[in-house]
């Protein structure tokens, strides 16, 4: 797999040229539309994994005030993708979760991202590579050297675009969880910092 260095520095905003999408740390004002892209990106990402009555019933509100309290802590980071041109909706597209590793018995130096979600309105339009690629800046401008992610294995999506991003899954580290009331299975995707597969993820 060819692989390519990320060189854009996470201490300064960073913007996509492509989809003039301008990613930057989240701040308090942001978590109402923070929870709103949380549960567009669920309701359509988590189709036929959960019950159609769960995902109806997911609360702007309550992830909103969740959010607001996580920015305010500091902890996990958070970076945001913010539409800077143009009136379409969404004006901010994605955001994403970073931290060091929760995971128990891992190396020193190993990073986490804990949620990563982009409104299905611009899915595929660059809003995730760019929020990647500040989330591994910023990660591996503060000594990390390793990242991992946990996803459901059978969310064919989002594993499709961790590996194009040069991260491998781990068969070993799978787990069960109940979302939604439904009984699930995720694997983790690891792989060095600083390093992302070739365009096109």
């Amino acid at each position: 797999m060819r692989r390519f260095a990320i060189t854009a520095s996470a201490a300064r905003a960073n913007r996509s040229k492509a989809s003039d999408t301008l990613i930057r740390p989240a701040g308090e004002a942001d978590a109402g539309a923070i929870a709103e892209v949380h549960v567009a990106s669920w309701r359509a990402a988590y189709q036929g994994l959960m019950s159609d009555e769960f995902l109806a019933g997911l609360s702007v509100e309550r992830r909103a005030v969740m959010w607001r309290e996580s920015i305010a802590r500091g902890n996990p980071q958070m970076f945001v993708a913010e539409r800077t041109c143009g009136q379409a909706p969404p004006r901010l597209q994605g955001w994403i979760a970073f931290e060091r590793s929760r995971d128990a018995g891992v190396p020193a130096g190993t990073g986490e991202v804990w949620a990563f979600y982009v409104h299905p309105d611009v899915w595929s339009t660059g809003a995730g590579r760019g929020l990647w690629a500040g989330a591994l800046d910023s990660l591996r401008s503060r000594g990390f050297h390793t990242v991992h992610v946990w996803v459901l294995s059978a969310n064919d999506r989002a594993r499709r675009f961790y590996w194009r991003q040069g991260l491998a899954s781990e068969p070993g580290q799978i787990k069960s969880v109940v979302m939604g009331g439904s009984q699930l299975e995720e694997i983790r995707y690891t792989g060095a910092l600083g390093w992302t597969a070739a365009p096109g993820g």
